[in-house]
């Protein structure tokens, strides 16, 4: 997760439970969210995708103690960030996903952070650091780059950001199994695309 650090003297684990269904039911997501606080006093963080609406988030966050974020990806980003922070503020915090391609607007819109594939937080950290340092320009000139590998995440999908940490030296291939594998064309000019974007980005990488 790319966030800003809390503030409280206590630390603890959160936890992220993905919605049933595909988040089309808002009965049954607040049956299982409700099922998951009551089963854990860690902070819950609701994954928001398919049709979950941002009311039903608060209401869930309202009746269910334990739910202090969420990993907001359904619908429309930016305008949904804005309806949380003008409602009431019962959440801890919002997060985005999607890869973060509007990141710099989603902390302008009150997101606390993003939560990104591991290939290359790195140069999201640099872009989150500068941008709650106030370094508005050094923000965008950090989050350029990683806007790079942002669009290749989202051409390739998982074996392409599979293949990036394989270039980065945590895997040794870029193997998927199943679905994961088959949900986009991973060919070798893919390689190449995404050779050539950590080939330039890998000068701002941390290891």
């Amino acid at each position: 997760m790319v966030y800003k650090e809390r503030t409280r003297s206590t630390r603890h684990d959160d936890f992220i439970a993905i919605p049933l269904d595909g988040g089309q039911n808002d009965a049954k997501q607040m049956e299982y969210y409700t099922a998951i606080g009551k089963a854990c006093s860690r902070p819950l963080i609701v994954q928001a995708v398919g049709q979950m609406s941002v009311d039903l988030i608060l209401r869930m966050a309202k009746q269910i103690p334990t739910l202090k974020y969420v990993k907001d990806e359904a619908g429309v980003t930016l305008a949904r960030l804005t309806e949380y922070r003008k409602r009431e503020q019962i959440l801890d915090g919002v997060f985005t996903g999607k890869h973060g391609p509007t990141f710099l607007d989603d902390l302008a819109r009150g997101a606390i952070g993003n939560m990104p594939a591991a290939g290359f937080a790195d140069l999201y950290v640099a872009a989150w650091s500068a941008w709650t340092a106030g370094k508005r320009d050094e923000a965008m000139d950090a989050f350029g780059r990683a806007l790079l590998l942002i669009m290749d995440a989202q051409a390739y999908g998982v074996p392409g950001q599979k293949y990036i940490l394989q270039l980065r030296g945590v895997f040794p291939n870029s193997t998927c199994r199943g679905e994961a594998g088959a949900a986009t064309v991973f060919d070798d000019e893919a390689r190449e695309a995404i050779g050539r974007a950590v080939g330039y980005a890998k000068r701002w990488f941390k290891a």
